[in-house]
């Protein structure tokens, strides 16, 4: 709530099987609610959970306080952070979507008063003015994010065409993704201690060994993500699908750390991109415990390619991340050996380009070439390679 700018005064917790369907919380909870809140002063009351529109007006009949549900808050955190065009549209978006679930909850109480002939008030024909408004909206907002999202397309399409590796850098939110790449890069994304200080995508180059290498940060991820952020960042989460690898940033000394790290494979599985080369980034070891650095090796190790130990605030582990960093697309290049007609020794300078070659001999039945590529660019090799099996094999 710190991040809302507003001041925490009171706190309770209820264990249910399930929410109540009116109120979310019990009768008996509500009431403990109510008399908290006066005793306290209180003039918010804040619920963390996504409510329907008929339990948020009816707790706050019950209660005559202003209340808002965990996506309302997210929402006004993420209208706080934005500041680039992607940002505010992204996140008008997803208010817009917001409300509009808030407005069909009213639609369905105004339904009650009875239909037809003498029904149709004016409360009802402004419900249906806002609605056709916030549906005009939507639609020019996501024309605008269509427009932007064709563009960072294009500038994908241009970084594989010059071959630069690009590594996603993910997590949970407020994991310290800015301040390594910060660190690495020697960049000055804004990074503090809050939640969602990233909304777009940021691309860094990575200085080193003749590789072009690029770290993408990203927004961070959270449990329960409102569905109405989800799909207005949709646009900005292409950026980890079209990534080459993937690295997870994971806050060890918090003491959620492993339910973090199950959200965050939660999202990526729901992105489909659990196959790509991961590397898991334990952060933040000089402010946790031995027990809680092991943890986190013990939930998340087992489901990456490799993990590291560090602190992006005190340069701990960073060389030997950056080292991993400028070697990883050599690890991961398929090998090339095959003999090819001299009509296709185009494709030696495309191995040139995009792999490294070990040998190029010539001769009478062909070019021999031997080496090793990226695997985004071996689709021409992939005829000559099939063609050369079936010769083996006959």
């Amino acid at each position: 709530m710190e991040n809302c700018g507003a001041e925490v005064v009171g706190q309770l917790t209820q264990v249910r099987a399930k929410p109540d369907t009116t109120t979310w919380i019990g009768s008996g909870k509500l009431e403990e609610a109510i008399e908290l809140a006066s005793e306290l002063g209180a003039t918010l009351l804040v619920l963390d959970d996504e409510l329907s529109p008929r339990q948020l007006r009816n707790i706050s009949a019950a209660t005559d306080l202003k209340v808002l549900d965990r996506t309302a808050i997210i929402l006004d955190i993420f209208a706080q952070r934005a500041v680039s065009e992607a940002g505010k549209i992204q996140v008008e978006l997803a208010q817009l979507r917001y409300r509009l679930t808030q407005l069909t909850g009213h639609g369905v109480a105004l339904s009650r008063l009875g239909g037809g002939i003498g029904t149709r008030g004016p409360g009802e024909t402004k419900l249906e003015s806002d609605r056709r408004h916030i549906m005009r909206r939507i639609s020019t907002l996501n024309r605008r994010l269509k427009d932007l999202a064709g563009r960072r397309a294009v500038f994908r399409d241009n970084r594989k065409k010059q071959n630069v590796q690009v590594v996603a850098v993910v997590g949970y939110t407020n994991a310290g993704k800015s301040t390594l790449i910060n660190a690495l890069a020697g960049s000055d994304i804004a990074a503090a201690d809050q939640l969602f200080m990233t909304l777009d995508p940021t691309v860094r180059k990575l200085e080193g060994d003749g590789l072009d290498i690029v770290l993408v940060d990203t927004v961070g991820f959270i449990r329960n993500m409102p569905r109405h952020l989800a799909e207005a960042f949709s646009a900005t989460l292409e950026e980890v699908t079209a990534a080459d690898y993937l690295v997870i940033v994971i806050d060890a000394s918090d003491p959620d750390a492993s339910d973090q790290l199950d959200v965050v494979f939660e999202q990526l599985e729901r992105l489909e991109a659990t196959a790509k080369p991961t590397l898991l980034a334990i952060n933040k070891v000089d402010l946790a415990t031995a027990d809680q650095v092991n943890n986190v090796r013990v939930s998340g190790c087992k489901r990456v390619d490799d993990c590291l130990e560090i602190s992006a605030t005190r340069n701990l582990g960073l060389d030997t991340l950056r080292a991993f960093l400028l070697d990883w697309p050599k690890t991961t290049r398929v090998p090339v050996s095959l003999t090819l007609d001299y009509t296709d020794a185009g494709l030696v300078n495309h191995l040139q380009t995009y792999g490294d070659v070990e040998s190029v001999e010539y001769e009478a039945s062909g070019v021999k070439l031997r080496g090793t590529i990226d695997p985004r660019h071996l689709a021409p090799f992939l005829p000559h390679l099939k063609k050369e099996n079936e010769d083996h094999e006959r």
